[in-house]
């Protein structure tokens, strides 16, 4: 007998209350496949994930039922309660705003927001001390101002009443961040005078998400106050927030400038050259920090992860172990401190760490591909994958475990085993063993076309070896668009790396990069500290595709130039140069015209 929809999903509801929970998922899949966005059979289906301690997989489930239908109170309190388990506190927090406006009750909230995270001192508005100052001492600058200057000029008292003020704490403090910030913003209407308020409103629409607001709210409080610090400080938040690098860098140097004993801007200031690729400069920023404020946790954390990535793996233990001596429950430390007495030799204790770490969270996908990559290594091969896949349960995006676990998979093959274990390594007849190989496919002028309308950032914006004038992808994963043209030649480059390398393949990265006059990029090379594990950095190659050479009739024609041995590749349009990646190259471009390229990197995987 046929059933419609609505009985379905009431059949559905039966079975999940009587504890019949794969009755109950069937049903509830029935009815996506005819209703996709059904909201209740999304929301059920993501209360049956999150039963399963798969919240991770309950999240776009439920963010569908909350679009779908947000008026109805317990999609919101089971989405948020999902955020909240994956400890996304930013999106937890955001998505109660957005519950609160859809008229989700404020006391259930408030007891979600009990479970959200205190914030840490690099997020909150710092509470100088507030001193009274003249009424005339600034001038304001308000669109209203000719309306008001009489009203102003009579004004006695330019702090607001206290019971305005406390309200304003109150609110704050007890997670009800919507009213705050609509408070905080009438306050700042009528007491402009009064810092901390305007500190607070634009925290709390950066809180929100509302980062155009906040930025616009941030320079206005400048504007005021172009003497206060903590103003300086919340400005440079804000320009990070809206991914203005370079402005959040003067702002923090600014206000570091007017307070040189401010912690946490020291702080802001290393995490936003460590997004810059200013490592030395993030060291010394944290650093300062840390003399300032010798309990700062995460300053002792963030420091340990520059000086990894600096190759100083003893100084990088000893900041984390000092983060983990402050706060002995941060995961990301003992994570952190295993990797490095991973590079240190000391595996014994590394895997203690990635232990410890999943101890305080289980779901941390990270730490458990690092453990099954000691167990592979250790020829535990059972384990290893084991690992790989409850680390692709908790993060199905986390692409090096898909490598991983992709490997391990291959690893195991009762017809071709060494000693119990498939040995994985690039097939002897390759054509890349001697350095490079260069190879042609024909450009479409779709291809260029699409690409130049794909998302992209400036090229000078990168951490990397790219520099100068030009435009770049803004992920390394282009080859997941859904675009024809790119799915095309997605599939081609995979068919071409398979026939160089002559085994199947991995494809990691994806990318473009535009260069204009005077781009390129410094001596590099693609082997990373996460293909040091289980011998990937030797299966590991590099593939550029020239899709226009742009113009060669200059002073720096753009050659590919490889070094050990040193050799120089003059580009054409079609030209594919494929080479292990470890082989440093560069490239300096001079030309009047665009130069337009497609770059990937690979893994070789022996069938």
């Amino acid at each position: 007998m046929e059933i419609n929809i609505e009985q379905a999903l009431q059949h559905g509801i039966a079975a999940h209350r009587q504890g019949k929970l794969s009755l109950a998922e069937r049903f509830y899949r029935t009815i996506l496949q005819v209703q996709p966005f059904h909201a209740d059979a999304n929301h059920n289906l993501g209360v049956l994930a999150i039963s399963h301690n798969k919240s991770e997989s309950a999240l776009p489930l439920l963010k569908i039922a909350v679009n779908e239908n947000p008026r109805k109170e317990q999609f919101w309190l089971s989405y948020i309660s999902a955020l909240v388990i994956e400890k996304k506190h930013h999106r937890a927090k955001q998505a109660t705003f957005d519950a609160m406006e859809a008229g989700v009750d404020s006391k259930k909230l408030k007891d979600l927001s009990r479970e959200l995270p205190t914030p840490l001192a690099e997020d909150i508005v710092e509470t100088p001390e507030i001193k009274q100052r003249a009424p005339h001492s600034r001038k304001m600058f308000f669109p209203n101002r000719g309306k008001k200057n009489a009203a102003k000029k009579n004004r006695k008292n330019i702090n607001p009443p206290k019971k305005y003020l406390d309200r304003l704490i109150g609110l704050y403090k007890n997670g009800l961040y919507v009213e705050a910030e609509k408070l905080a913003l009438s306050i700042v209407r009528e007491f402009p005078e009064h810092q901390h308020s305007w500190n607070l409103a634009g925290s709390l629409l950066l809180k929100r998400g509302a980062y155009s607001s906040a930025l616009g709210v941030a320079q206005q409080a400048v504007e005021c106050h172009p003497e206060n610090p903590y103003i300086h400080h919340n400005l440079g938040l804000t320009f990070q927030a809206n991914g203005m690098l370079e402005p959040a860098v003067s702002s923090m140097g600014r206000a570091i400038e007017l307070k040189p004993d401010f912690s946490a801007a020291h702080y802001n200031l290393g995490n936003i050259v460590q997004m810059l690729g200013r490592l030395e400069q993030a060291e010394q920023s944290y650093a300062r920090s840390i003399a300032l404020k010798p309990d700062y946790v995460h300053a002792h954390y963030n420091l340990g992860n520059v000086q990894q990535e600096l190759g100083r793996f003893h100084e990088a233990e000893d900041s984390y172990r000092k983060a983990i001596e402050l706060e002995a429950e941060l995961a990301e430390g003992h994570y952190g401190l295993g990797c490095v007495l991973e590079e240190l030799g000391k595996i014994d204790e590394a895997e203690e760490r990635y232990r410890a770490a999943l101890a305080l969270k289980p779901n941390f996908a990270e730490a458990q591909s690092n453990l099954g990559c000691l167990m592979f290594e250790r020829e535990e091969i059972g384990p290893a994958l084991l690992s790989f896949e409850k680390a692709n349960d908790f993060k199905p995006e986390l692409r090096i475990n898909q490598l991983r676990l992709k490997v391990a998979r291959f690893s195991i093959d009762p017809e071709n085993t060494v000693g119990g274990r498939r040995v994985i390594t690039v097939a002897n007849g390759s054509r890349l063993n001697s350095g490079y190989v260069i190879l042609k496919r024909p450009v479409e002028r779709e291809l260029i076309t699409q690409v130049y309308q794909m998302d992209s950032r400036e090229l000078d914006c990168t951490k990397d070896a790219r520099f100068g004038k030009g435009k770049c992808s803004t992920d390394f994963i282009i080859f997941e668009d859904t675009n024809r043209i790119i799915k095309k030649v997605s599939k081609d480059l995979a068919e071409i790396v398979r026939n160089a390398v002559q085994s199947d393949v991995y494809i990691y990265d994806s990318f473009f990069n535009i260069l204009k006059k005077d781009g390129g990029a410094s001596r590099h090379h693609h082997v990373k500290a996460i293909d040091k594990k289980m011998g990937l950095s030797k299966q590991k190659y590099s593939l550029v595709y020239y899709l226009s050479v742009g113009d060669q009739n200059c002073s720096e024609p753009g050659f590919l130039k490889l070094y050990a041995p040193d050799e120089n590749i003059l580009p054409y349009d079609g030209m594919i140069v494929v080479m292990p990646a470890d082989r440093k190259h560069s490239a300096v471009y001079s030309g009047g015209k665009d130069r337009i390229m497609i770059g990937v990197n690979f893994y070789s995987l022996e069938f």
